[in-house]
């Protein structure tokens, strides 16, 4: 395949040259090379033109030089150059804020504090007779008696307490035991002033087992209520 170039004579008339296809492409790739060399040595002008102009941004951050022309000022002649020098920006960090601690409550002999808790005991004389008052129950204390024999009723317990420590009342409650098991265990409530006698041995039939009662095994409960 040939392609036709058209020339214009001396005497107005065109006339055609003949060009083969291998020139023809030659021509173009020629073509296109010259075009992509101009254009990659005017994008290295424009990048180089960019560099120049982050150098004089970063350079222009921190010195600033200003001309002072005191020509209008009637003072002097003479103008001096200023050169300014700026601080670096203080970077505030961000302060962690106080916590307000709670306000703490003045403890008394009546008032504890039980870790976030706060438990008061009152101390008001009231008329126990009066419909418009009430009083607090008696301090208990409250403990395990264990290793008796599996016919052992709490009545039995209870009889037993009551003539032993005349003019005071007990609670005896019988405490699940096994099917299998050989012996059954109580849980007895006495009042708070007996707590010692309670554990001496010698106020116990023999080999019985005596402790404090735990309300809840997985926490350190008192032997008394309060």
């Amino acid at each position: 395949m040939t392609g036709a170039k058209s020339t214009r004579s001396r005497s107005g008339t065109d006339d055609y040259v003949t060009i083969s296809a291998k020139d023809l492409e030659e021509l173009i790739k020629k073509a296109v090379s010259d075009a992509i060399v101009d254009a990659t040595r005017d994008l290295i002008q424009k990048v180089d033109d960019l560099k120049q102009e982050i150098l004089i941004l970063k350079h222009s951050r921190f010195v600033d030089t200003t001309e002072n022309d005191d020509e209008d000022l009637n003072e002097s002649d003479t103008s001096t150059d200023t050169v300014i020098t700026r601080e670096p920006k203080k970077v505030i960090k961000n302060k962690k804020k106080k916590q307000k601690k709670p306000k703490q409550t003045q403890l008394t002999d009546n008032t504890q504090e039980r870790k976030s808790t706060l438990v008061i005991r009152g101390n008001e004389q009231l008329n126990s007779g009066s419909v418009n008052s009430f009083s607090a129950a008696a301090k208990r204390a409250w403990i395990y008696v264990g290793r008796t024999r599996a016919d052992t009723t709490p009545q039995q317990v209870n009889n037993y307490l009551t003539n032993k420590y005349d003019g005071y009342e007990f609670i005896v409650e019988a405490l699940p035991k096994r099917e299998d098991a050989s012996s059954i265990s109580f849980k007895v409530g006495a009042d708070i002033t007996l707590l010692n006698d309670l554990y001496k041995p010698e106020n116990w039939p023999k080999d019985v087992l005596i402790k404090k009662f735990e309300f809840f095994r997985h926490k350190k409960q008192r032997q008394f209520n309060n």
